[in-house]
Order: structure tokens, then sequence, then C-alpha cells
């Protein structure tokens, strides 16, 4: 019973991940739970980018101007 307690925990850290990184929740969910352990490490090491919505693509949370597309953000 305790390892599905933890199995689902380590969902949620993917839910969290996945959100994080405007990915789709059933898919970062079901990718915490199939990568167990390792999705705790992901929180640690995932850095700092937001994606920018006019192209999609990831950028520095900091960033006023995205690289790619130079659209500003508000």
């Amino acid at each position: 019973m305790e390892i599905l307690f933890f199995w689902m925990l380590f969902g949620l850290i993917g839910l969290a991940i996945g959100l994080k990184k405007g990915l789709n929740p059933a898919i970062a969910v079901l990718g915490g739970i199939l990568l167990g352990p390792f999705s705790l490490l992901m929180v640690f090491v995932s850095s700092e980018t937001k994606k920018c919505p006019k192209c999609a693509e990831m950028v520095k949370k900091e960033a006023a101007v995205c690289k790619h597309c130079q659209h500003t953000f508000s």
C-alpha cells in the first residue's frame, strides 16, 4: 500500500513539472508515474523557463523579449 502512495506522489510531481513547462496534464502525470523517483530529481534540475505565446519556444523566465521571434512579454 505504501508503494502505491509513493507512485501517486511521483505522478503529482510529474503533474507539477508538466504544468510548469506547459505540457498536457495527463501526459505529465503519466510521465511522473512511469519515471518514478526520477521525477523527483527533475524538480531539482528543471530550469526556470517560460513558453513564448507567439512561437511556443522556451525562453528564460526573466526575459523581456523572446530570442526566437522578438515577441515582447508584458
